[in-house]
């Protein structure tokens, strides 16, 4: 049996009590078991994120969880070097997306392109290019940039349900804002989107007198889930519809909304709009702040959102290092009462520091680690 987790950062709680479940299982099972884990980054030699907290913790029983993995470290997935790859892989995208548009294995033009462009050894990409194919009809002129053509195939998806919308007398403005709600919130059941949508209207001063169940019939037509609506995929697309249509005050007021009905999808949502449109931060900055802002108090969901952050980001260092501080900051209210707590902050304080080019006040933090672990030994001495 394979089971396969996307998103593994999201989930990495629950990864962690399912492999310490099967690390401590004592009868072999009848038959094989495979978990295979994606995720944009993993670092299994970082004492944080969530490779560390799906496979470092739980003590001795950490020591088992490592001992089921196969590779011992991850794996990046390997790019598609070769243009004849390349291609090979948009002719099988287009034969099932627009099998009548045919691409020839030689057809120079399209070499050329693809060895200029910033996305061709990117399988996902490729098949994204397909899509962009499959519209016009020919390979023509491919955007060259990766977010251009995410940006150019979510102004096709927003128009091609906003048609939809007004075909049907509904408020294509009002739609395509509901659209990157569901977006922005990795999807809803058609419950959680009439309740939001009824309250959606009033925020921003759009009611419809066709009533929501209208819009919901349209998007669940358009983005079928088997219980209800999906976001628009992939992701990279929907990142690009999500900044298209929330723009500065008015879209951190949509965000926030949707943050305090959904919570953790949307951050992950954030993350990876920093992530991958890293020259939209104007945009995704305020988003996080404010939902930082939002979860200073819950010491547990900074905790996951930290978890979540990719180590080597650097457009998301600054951040990293403000969420680090405070995270510090909450495990010292109460001086030592529990130095393991406040070690773990440490480390993460340095991290984020280093990462800055803070290489002294990183050195510091980690010292302080030390001594606070040094403080918790002595206590299990005695």
């Amino acid at each position: 049996t394979l089971v396969v987790v996307d998103y593994a950062a999201e989930h990495a709680d629950q990864l962690r009590e399912w492999l310490q479940q099967l690390a401590d299982r004592s009868v072999s099972p009848s038959c094989g078991l495979r978990l295979l884990l994606l995720e944009r980054n993993a670092d299994a030699n970082a004492n944080t994120g969530w490779w560390s907290t799906v496979f470092r913790s739980g003590g001795y029983g950490a020591t088992a969880k490592r001992a089921l993995l196969d590779p011992l470290k991850p794996e990046e997935i390997r790019p598609l070097i070769r243009p004849d790859d390349q291609i090979a892989l948009l002719r099988a995208a287009l034969h099932d997306i627009a099998p009548e548009v045919q691409l020839q294995p030689n057809d120079a033009s399209l070499i050329s392109q693809l060895k200029r462009s910033e996305w061709s050894t990117n399988p996902l990409f490729l098949l994204m290019a397909a899509m962009k194919i499959g519209e016009t009809g020919h390979a023509g002129t491919l955007p060259s940039g990766r977010t251009d053509l995410a940006t150019s195939l979510a102004e096709r998806e927003s128009e091609r349900i906003a048609a939809l919308g007004r075909s049907r007398g509904l408020d294509a403005k009002l739609l395509r804002h509901l659209l990157g709600c569901v977006t922005l919130t990795q999807g809803m059941t058609r419950v959680e989107f009439e309740q939001f949508a009824s309250a959606e209207q009033a925020s921003i001063f759009r009611q419809s007198a066709t009533g929501v169940g209208a819009f919901a019939d349209l998007l669940q037509e358009a983005l079928p889930r088997g219980d209800g609506i999906s976001a628009v995929v992939p992701d990279l697309i929907g990142e690009a519809l999500i900044l298209q249509l929330f723009e500065g005050e008015t879209g951190i007021n949509t965000v926030l909304r949707c943050h305090a009905q959904f919570g953790r999808p949307v951050t992950a949502t954030v993350l990876r709009c920093a992530q991958d449109f890293t020259h939209e931060a104007r945009k995704w900055e305020p988003w996080l702040e404010s939902i930082l802002d939002v979860i200073a108090d819950n010491e547990a969901e900074m905790e996951v959102l930290a978890d979540s952050l990719p180590i080597e980001s650097v457009p998301l260092g600054k951040f990293s290092l403000t969420l680090a501080q405070r995270l510090h900051a909450q495990s010292t209210e109460h001086p030592g009462e529990s130095p393991v707590k406040e070690a773990g902050a440490l480390i993460r304080l340095s991290n984020a520091q280093a990462h800055m080019g803070m290489p002294e006040a990183a050195l510091e933090s980690t010292e302080r680690a030390a001594s606070q672990i040094g403080r918790a030994a002595c206590r299990e001495r005695v």
